[in-house]
């Protein structure tokens, strides 16, 4: 049966954690690659201090995805895979 709730095998918030985490690493002008994940990194909430990265040609990903409130959005998705940390973070 298809999973229509991701809370209950990783929720959004600890994707958005996770992601907050490696942010505090990462130098202004840094790169960080998301990929092959079951969220938007759009959603997260360090997503503003970020840009597609130079290159980086949108692509369409065919998995699920969710939501910030872990629901299960499309089958595809468009993205992108590079983001670059702004000057300004």
């Amino acid at each position: 049966s298809e999973t229509l709730d991701s809370s209950r095998f990783y929720p959004f918030a600890r994707f958005d954690e996770k992601l907050s985490e490696l942010d505090r690493y990462l130098r202004p002008g840094g790169y960080l690659i998301v990929d092959g994940t079951d969220y938007r990194f759009s959603d997260t909430s360090i997503f503003s201090r970020y840009r597609a990265a130079k290159g980086d040609t949108e692509f369409v990903q065919q998995r699920p995805m969710f939501s910030r409130t872990n629901r299960r959005l499309s089958e595809l998705h468009r993205s992108h895979r590079i983001f670059q940390k702004r000057s300004s973070a």
